[in-house]
């Protein structure tokens, strides 16, 4: 009977020495993740009395706790407990149960496995475990502690790991601040990578979205050139082609793969707009479509780039406009820029195309001069023609005819010969006898034998 009651007693000394060797560790725990790290510290160091085993995991949290309190050569001084490179049966086959889940994306499996690996030896494998630690701590926390993770790393990995090592875990970090929109501290680490090896064509485009999101569009200009020449890296060549102007485009068709004569045609198209000419615009860019279909790319590309390097507000409206299609966005920019002719014009052309015609004739109304001006006098044509005055419409017409024999083209009528086609304009014989006697492009004339019963 004594003998049972010793065990009893000894058995409840041994549960309680457990139980408070246990309990020092998870109270350090505990601070640590209420960020109380002096505290966290002190029960640490009780840990590695309660359970030796655990000495390794506690010297690299002592460690964390320090670099947390950026009293980092404290950090470094705990740390360098654990930090030599070594290896053993254990850390094998932990890495290699570690790399399995990796793999196979099982993160949540893996996590553990390199949490032993780094507790115990942060720099094995030249920093490769590390490196994937805090790639499996992005995947299950997300990217704010996996660069707490990394900022750690590099703080203390450097003069134990070799150069590779080094590079991977800057560009990782340099990748991590990037998701987060820091770019200026992510060049910092970039570079360190080009610095290691410049041929990295990921590196390379990376730097590139760095400088791009920093407006130094020239910088990354030269980074996605550099990641296409190395990588042939589609997305990098794409980038680049976004950042170039209309001659340097043209002077790298074949890069792109546009055809000659369809973009010669789209640079008519273009001149036409800077013209203000937007019919003929949209004319010559349709024919060069036509030509080559991949036109479209350079239009939209075009477009931006009018509106990231343009100052002037009438131009970036137009393009708004009559590129992209965005009225609401045109008309702000319409309203909100300094009155003058070629303003008033553009605006009051707009409203036209927007079916606003009594605030454009207030606008035309309001314009003392231009009347030797074939793109006023068209529109205001247009816009009389759509409110049935038919008579004053086929005077401007002929007005602007005058001025500029393009206007009888089918360029600019197709429009108004469809709406002809469907019955919709009243007396149309008064205008389509004005096309029949006064203009020289066949198109128009054919088109209306095919299309129009006289």
């Amino acid at each position: 009977m004594k003998n049972k009651i010793l065990f009893i007693v000894i058995g409840i000394l041994i549960l309680f020495a457990s139980c408070k060797k246990v309990d020092n560790w998870n109270r350090a725990i505990e601070y640590y993740n209420a960020h109380k790290y002096e505290k966290a510290i002190k029960y640490f160091e009780r840990s590695i009395k309660d359970v030796p085993l655990r000495i390794d995991s506690a010297h690299y949290m002592i460690g964390e706790c320090y670099f947390k309190m950026q009293k980092y050569e404290k950090a470094k001084k705990a740390f360098k407990e654990i930090i030599e490179q070594r290896d053993s049966d254990e850390l094998v086959r932990s890495y290699l149960g570690a790399m399995a889940s990796f793999n196979s994306g099982n993160f949540q499996k893996a996590l553990p496995y390199f949490e032993s690996i780094v507790h115990t030896n942060p720099s094995y494998k030249d920093g490769q475990a590390f490196f994937r630690y805090v790639r499996t701590i992005k995947e299950l926390f997300g990217i704010d502690k996996a660069l707490s993770e990394a900022e750690l790393g590099l703080k203390i990995l450097p003069g134990y790991i070799n150069e590779e090592g080094i590079f991977n875990l800057n560009n990782l970090y340099s990748n991590l601040l990037m998701k987060k929109n820091k770019f200026k501290e992510a060049e910092k680490y970039l570079k360190y990578c080009l610095s290691y090896n410049d041929k990295d064509f990921l590196v390379h485009y990376n730097l590139g979205i760095t400088y791009e999101s920093l407006k130094r569009y020239d910088d990354a200009k030269s980074q996605y050139f550099q990641s296409f020449a190395l990588g042939k890296m589609e997305k990098a060549k794409w980038k680049y082609f976004n950042l170039l102007s209309l001659s340097e485009i043209g002077n790298n068709l074949d890069m792109f793969n546009f055809k000659p004569a369809g973009f010669k045609l789209f640079k008519k198209g273009i001149s036409e707009f800077n013209m203000g000419n937007f019919e003929m615009f949209r004319y010559t860019i349709q024919k060069g479509l036509e030509l080559d279909y991949t036109i479209e790319r350079l239009f939209y590309q075009w477009g931006n780039y009018q509106l990231r390097n343009s100052a002037d507000g009438l131009y970036k409206a137009n393009i708004d406009h009559y590129v992209f299609g965005n009225r609401d966005k045109a008309l702000e920019i319409y309203k909100s820029i300094p009155s003058s002719y070629d303003s008033d014009l553009n605006f009051a052309i707009f409203l036209i195309k927007a079916g606003e015609f009594d605030e454009a004739n207030t606008i035309f109304n309001g314009m003392n001069i231009g009347n030797k001006d074939h793109r006023k006098l068209f529109y205001i044509g247009l816009m009389q023609l759509n409110q049935k005055k038919i008579d004053l419409a086929v005077e401007s017409f002929k007005k602007a005819a005058k001025l500029n024999d393009n206007i009888l083209t089918l360029i600019y009528f197709q429009g108004i010969l469809v709406d002809i086609s469907k019955g919709n304009i009243k007396d149309d014989d008064k205008v389509i006898d004005l096309l029949l006697k006064n203009s020289k492009d066949k198109e128009v004339r054919s088109w209306i034998g095919k299309n129009i019963k006289n």
